[in-house]
C-alpha cells in the first residue's frame, strides 16, 4: 500500500492544478483549510454533485519530490534505455521522447517540460468517464511537449475541434468513447467522454457551461474530511452512485452519459439484482483516502471505509482491548489483535440471516451456498472450539544477519513472537504437553507469570536453526511468548497498549529489512534478481513506515505514516 501511495502522490504531484496550498518554512504542508480552498476553487462549479468519485493533490513540498524522483529515475531508465537500444528501428518523435522521459530526476526536470510539482491535481468523474486538470508553470513548454507526444504516438496531427474560441483537440475517438485534450486556463485538461455527448460534456470540461447540480452548492468537501479527521483530503468513490450508474439506474447526468454508452457495456441487471446490491453499497457507501501531513521526508495517510453505523458498531467488538501491539523501535514487527469468539459469533449470526432470508438475485446465489456451508462446517467443526480463545498475535525482529562462509558463528538472530489468550496459563499447559510428546527429551516449562524462563531443550537446533543464543519464554496475563535475544521487547510488548479499535498493525525499518533481506531473496533462484532489486530499492528509501489498521463507530479506518530518507 506504501509504494501504491506514495506513486500515487508523486504522479498526482506531476499532474498539478491550482487546488492552492499553504506551507510552513519547514515544509510541511498546513493542510487544514485544504478542503475549503478547493470549495472556493473556480472548477468546483462544474464538478457534478453526484460525481461517482473525487481526487486531488495538495502540491508536494519540493523537497520530497527531489528526494524521491532519483529513485524513481533509477527504477524507469533501464526500461527506457532498453528500448532506444534499437532507436535506428524507431520513429524519431519517439526516440525524442523517451529521452525526454529518461532526463526526468528532478523538479527542475519537471519545469523544464512545462509542469510543476507546486501546482496539485484535481481528477473527478463526469459518469464513469474521468477528467484530469493538471496546472502548468509554463504552457508554451506543456504545449511543445504535448506536441512531441502527438508526433510520436500519431502518423497525422490530432483533430483539432472548436467551442466558442476556446479549442480542444481530440487524439482517439473509439467504441463511441473519445479522448480529449485542452489547455485551459493554465491547465492541461485531459477528459475520456462518450462521442454523443462529446459538444455537451465539453462545455464543462472547458468551464464554459456548469452542471445544473454542483459541489459549488455545499460544502460536502469540507464536511466529508472534517467527520473523518482528515486535514487534506485527496480524494473518495461514491460506491452507491457508481453501483447506480453500472447497474442502469443512475439519474440525472449520471444516467444520460451511461446512457449513451449502456449498449456497449451494459450488463444487464434485474430489479431484484439492484434491490439486493444497493442495500449492500449502502452499508458502506463510500472509500476516501487522505493525507494529515506531508513534508520532505514524511507523509501521513489516511485511508477509510465508510460504514453503516449498525454494522460499524457490530464490527467494533471484535477488536480486543489494544494490549499486545508491537512496541516502538523495533526494526520490523506485526500484530493482530481480533477477539476470535466474537468474529465466530459474528460468522453464525451472518450465516444464520440468509439462511433465514437467502438472496434472490442470481448473481448473489453463491453467497447462499456459501453461508450454508460456512454454518454446516462451523457446526461440525473441531478446530473452532480451540481457537475461540484466542485474541491475537505479534511478532517482531531487530537482528537477521547469516553467519558469514566459512564463520564458526551461527546466525545472528534477535526476535520474538507472542501470542494473546483468554487464558494463557491453559494455553502454556497445551504448548508444554504438545512439546512433550513431539520431543523426547523435553520437560515441561514451569512459567511464572511475568518471568523469562530459558528454554534449556535444544529446540532450535532441532529445527534445523543455526542459532547459538538461548530462547527465553514469558507467561502474562494476556499471554503467552518467546524471545531469542529480544527480552525486552517482549516485555514491553504485553504494556503496549494500541490505538482503541485496532486490530492490525506493522512496521518497519526500510533500510535495515532490505540488508536483512538481501542475502535471502534470490535463494535457490526462487526470486529473479531484476524483481529482488525492485523490491530493495522501495524498501532502501524508506527510514521507516507504520501501518495500522482499527475498526471505529464510523467504519474501517487505516493509518499509515512513512518516513523517506
Amino acid at each position: 500500500m506504501k509504494a501504491l501511495l506514495r506513486y500515487g502522490v508523486l504522479a498526482a504531484g506531476l499532474a498539478a492544478a491550482g487546488l492552492g496550498c499553504n506551507k510552513k518554512d519547514d515544509g510541511v504542508t498546513a493542510a487544514g483549510e485544504q478542503a475549503q480552498s478547493l470549495q472556493e476553487r473556480e472548477v468546483i462549479a462544474y464538478i457534478p454533485q453526484d460525481t461517482p468519485y473525487l481526487l486531488w493533490a495538495d502540491a508536494l513540498p519540493k523537497g520530497y519530490a527531489d528526494n524521491f524522483l532519483p529513485l524513481w529515475h533509477q527504477e524507469i531508465k533501464p526500461i527506457f534505455e532498453e528500448k532506444l537500444q534499437h532507436r535506428e528501428q524507431m520513429e524519431p518523435a519517439m526516440v525524442q521522447l523517451f529521452e525526454d522521459l529518461i532526463r526526468l530526476q528532478s523538479s527542475a526536470d519537471f519545469e523544464a517540460l512545462g509542469f510543476s510539482f507546486a501546482a496539485p491535481v484535481t481528477a473527478y468523474g463526469l459518469g464513469i468517464f474521468p477528467v484530469i486538470r493538471v496546472g502548468l508553470k509554463d504552457e508554451a513548454k506543456a504545449r511543445a511537449f504535448v506536441k512531441r507526444i502527438e508526433t510520436a504516438l500519431s502518423k497525422k496531427p490530432w483533430p483539432a475541434k472548436k467551442l466558442g474560441e476556446q479549442e480542444y483537440f481530440v487524439p482517439r475517438a473509439k467504441v463511441n468513447v473519445a479522448l480529449t485534450v485542452a489547455f485551459v486556463k493554465g491547465e492541461l485538461v485531459l477528459a475520456l467522454l462518450p462521442t454523443e455527448m462529446e459538444e455537451r460534456l465539453m462545455k464543462i470540461v472547458l468551464l464554459q457551461e456548469k452542471p445544473q447540480n454542483s459541489f459549488a452548492q455545499m460544502n460536502a468537501l469540507r464536511d466529508l474530511a472534517q467527520s473523518h479527521g482528515i486535514r487534506g483530503l485527496l480524494g473518495y468513490v461514491d460506491n452507491r452512485a457508481l453501483g447506480d450508474i453500472l447497474m442502469s439506474r443512475a439519474q440525472g447526468l449520471n444516467g444520460e452519459i451511461w446512457n449513451a454508452i449502456r449498449a456497449e457495456f451494459e450488463v444487464p441487471t434485474s430489479d431484484v439484482c439492484y434491490q439486493e446490491i444497493s442495500q449492500m453499497l449502502a452499508k458502506m457507501p463510500r472509500f476516501l483516502w487522505g493525507l494529515n501531513r506531508m513534508s520532505d521526508h514524511r507523509t501521513d495517510s489516511v485511508f477509510a471505509l465508510e460504514l453503516e453505523p449498525n454494522l460499524a458498531k457490530m464490527l467494533t467488538s471484535l477488536a480486543t482491548d489494544g494490549y499486545g501491539m508491537a512496541p516502538e523501535g523495533t526494526r520490523a514487527s506485526f500484530s493482530l489483535g481480533v477477539n476470535m469468539k466474537k468474529v465466530y459469533e459474528l460468522l453464525k449470526a451472518t450465516a444464520a440471516a440468509i439462511h433465514a432470508a437467502p438472496f434472490q438475485c442470481e448473481w448473489l446465489k453463491e453467497v447462499n451456498k456459501l453461508a450454508e456451508d460456512l454454518d454446516e462446517a462451523m457446526a461440525q467443526s473441531k478446530v473452532w472450539p480451540q481457537i475461540q480463545p484466542f485474541m491475537g498475535l505479534s511478532a517482531g525482529i531487530d537482528q537477521l544477519e547469516p553467519p558469514k562462509e566459512g564463520s564458526q558463528e551461527g546466525l545472528k538472530l534477535s526476535a520474538y513472537a507472542a501470542v494473546l489468550h483468554e487464558n494463557p496459563q491453559a494455553l502454556a499447559n497445551m504448548a508444554n504437553g504438545m512439546a512433550a510428546l513431539a520431543l523426547p527429551g523435553f520437560k515441561p516449562l514451569e512459567l511464572k507469570q511475568g518471568e523469562l524462563v530459558d528454554v534449556t531443550f535444544p529446540l532450535l537446533a532441532t529445527l534445523g536453526l543455526p542459532v547459538t543464543q538461548t530462547p527465553k519464554v514469558m507467561l502474562d496475563a494476556k499471554g503467552i511468548g518467546v524471545a531469542l535475544g529480544s527480552e525486552a521487547r517482549l516485555k514491553a510488548l504485553f504494556q503496549t497498549k494500541a490505538e482503541p479499535g485496532t486490530v492490525m498493525a506493522f512496521g518497519y525499518d526500510g533500510e535495515w529489512l532490505a540488508r536483512a533481506l538481501q542475502n535471502y531473496l534470490t535463494i535457490a533462484g526462487e526470486v529473479p534478481p531484476k524483481i529482488a532489486d525492485h523490491f530493495l530499492l522501495g524498501l532502501q528509501s524508506t527510514k521507516k513506515s507504520s501501518f495500522r489498521m482499527m475498526l471505529t463507530p464510523k467504519g474501517v479506518v487505516m493509518k499509515q505514516t512513512d518516513e523517506y530518507r
